[in-house]
């Protein structure tokens, strides 16, 4: 380790004792000098964007390397970043020329030969594909909360992507939710090092870290990540595109994030940003658009041309609607009428204009997945659903598209916003006012799985514990959407769907090894303790970039332990590989100094 990595290790040692910081926050100190760990996002046939951030105070020339084995006994790609004080010591490379519908997992390396963590991606498939499954999230505070929810998600096997629809980091903590606050107590963000700083802080959460690092993500702003202030405008922009694996449809443009993302025949994703184009552009009747006039013809056309079964669209807000016409004054909730006027409520002729392309282009299989309200909310998406000549509220006969709303990681909702005694009040009212709400809660929290198959598309609503750290959580029923039917199923399911068949394989542990290998990390002598029927042919050593093996001597036997040395092996991370007359054994060999 060079002296400028010692000092930015002591550095970062005096920060942490300088700060009181709550439960289960803390820096991968393991995977020094990469602390904040490792992510990958926006995945298509060929390539995947992965992430990282290298602790530093000098240009860093950071090795990446991309492998289909989590074990790394062969590199599928390798290849160099450059960074420095100019983009934080991010890395964020878009690898280019995979293989499509591919497990791939990466990991990097500092100049001085130092690991990361290593992380897993899977890229697009290219035709057929008949099942995938996605998490859904957004309003993820880290102060509101522990992020029990990242860690159930982390351990899924069989999901494709993750998906956040905005509100990924807070710019402020709320006074009625302070569960994990440091001290000293965070400032708002305003300048540029400040944003980059609250991107780190949540970092620090291993729970986090442990999602980004297990799936690729899709990932949408929404106003705490980018509300920027006069002068600083596009600090939060450039801080999120820095650290959140983002690929920009438009290079030259880092505000303009809607974009395609296509799996197979299965699915298109259309994220959708309603966030920055609200109230800027007007309609033919003069009414301000949603989502802008430019966004809704790239949307409108693509929509048009997509082969896929089911179009999926994430965006901030509900588009649903959520009238509180009868709600009592007192209980100081809604405006004009509606719960939140500045989502799509407050533009009905836009959302009407969408809703009329659909149902009058005859596109079957959209599926709107929203977030901001903090509240799990499954809905149908009619023109007009008040009117019973347009749209039937017991069969769902009317709708054009359905919606799927599954609450927030932590951000307060009905309860911790003080309306817990409102609850019984409103919830009637808002079931009269709002039929196509199929089902709504107004205090859990955690996110959702959507199980998409050919036939059909399952939105399960999963709740986690927010105020302790826990290792449970609670599946509270899921809704089903038939191909072509575009409404929701009336009858919830009471079981979570089944994982998918092609579960992936646990990072760095080999799939079956019958030998025990002690110690490790090692110094100079391994020994492998062989308690099966089988005889060892060979032990070889492969090393970290995959491209050289070595075969290990045999030291000492004795009974049924081999030991073998290793001392002309530098440090590092390597694979064992142990052949027997039988099999082919693989495993993670740490050597240290």
């Amino acid at each position: 380790m060079r002296l400028s990595q010692f000092f930015v290790l002591f550095l970062c040692s005096f920060i942490a004792k300088s700060q009181t910081f709550p439960e289960n926050i803390n820096l991968d100190l393991a995977h020094f000098p990469f602390t904040y760990g490792v992510t990958s996002g926006d995945p298509t046939i060929d390539r995947v964007i992965i992430w990282t951030r290298i602790e530093s105070n000098q240009s860093e020339s950071v090795t990446w390397q991309m492998s289909k084995d989590s074990l790394f006994s062969t590199i599928d790609q390798i290849g160099t970043f450059l960074t420095d004080s100019q983009r934080d010591w991010t890395v964020k490379v878009d690898v280019e020329n995979l293989e499509a519908q591919t497990n791939y997992y990466y990991r990097f390396i500092s100049e001085t030969g130092e690991f990361s963590d290593v992380g897993h991606a899977k890229t697009a498939p290219i035709a057929d594909y008949d099942h995938s499954r996605l998490a859904i999230m957004s309003c993820s505070s880290i102060y509101s909360g522990f992020f029990n929810a990242y860690q159930r998600i982390a351990e899924r096997k069989d999901l494709d992507l993750i998906i956040h629809v905005g509100d990924y980091i807070y710019d402020f903590v709320d006074a009625d939710e302070e569960v994990r606050v440091p001290d000293p107590y965070p400032i708002d963000p305003i300048t540029l090092g400040e944003w980059r700083e609250r991107h780190r802080y949540y970092l620090m959460d291993p729970n986090l870290r442990a999602a980004r690092k297990a799936h690729p993500w899709i990932v949408l702003w929404d106003n705490h990540d980018v509300d920027g202030q006069p002068g600083n405008e596009f600090a939060p922009i450039q801080a999120f595109m820095e650290y959140i694996p983002v690929r920009l449809p438009n290079p030259n443009d880092s505000s303009l994030i809607y974009r395609k993302i296509e799996y197979g025949s299965l699915m298109d994703i259309f994220v959708t940003d309603v966030l920055l184009y609200k109230g800027q552009d007007t309609l033919v009747d003069g009414s301000f658009s949603m989502i802008g006039n430019a966004q809704y013809d790239w949307l409108t056309q693509n929509l048009s041309t997509s082969d896929a079964k089911w179009k999926l669209f994430p965006m901030q807000n509900l588009m649903a609607g959520w009238s509180i016409q009868n709600i009592p004054s007192f209980v100081g909730i809604g405006q004009n009428g509606v719960l939140d006027p500045s989502n799509w409520d407050g533009y009905d002729g836009d959302r009407d204009r969408l809703l009329n392309y659909i149902s009058s282009n005859n596109i079957d299989n959209v599926v709107v997945l929203s977030g901001d309200s903090h509240v799990s909310i499954v809905a149908d998406l009619s023109i007009n659903p008040q009117n019973n000549s347009v749209y039937n509220s017991q069969t769902g006969q009317g709708s054009v598209a359905v919606e799927f709303l599954p609450t927030s990681i932590t951000r307060g909702n009905f309860d911790e916003m003080g309306f817990g005694w409102a609850i019984g009040i409103v919830t009637p009212i808002m079931e009269a006012e709002n039929p196509n709400h199929i089902f709504m809660n107004l205090i859990d929290h955690g996110y959702g799985l959507l199980d998409v198959k050919q036939d059909s598309c399952v939105a399960e609503l999963w709740y986690s514990e927010i105020l302790n750290a826990s290792n449970t959580e609670d599946f509270e029923r899921g809704y089903v959407v038939k191909d072509g039917e575009n409404h929701w199923k009336r009858n919830y399911t009471t079981e979570p769907t089944p994982p998918k068949s092609d579960e992936i394989v646990a990072i760095n542990q080999s799939e079956k090894f019958d030998f025990k290998l002690y110690p490790n990390p090692a110094k100079k002598i391994i020994e492998i303790e062989n308690n099966t029927n089988q005889k060892i042919k060979s032990v070889n050593l492969i090393s970290p970039d995959g491209k050289e093996s070595k075969s290990l001597k045999l030291n000492n036997e004795t009974s049924n332990i081999q030991k073998y040395s290793i001392m002309e092996f530098v440090k590092g991370i390597y694979t064992l590989k142990i052949e027997t007359n039988k099999e082919v054994y693989l495993s993670k060999l740490v050597i240290i100094e």
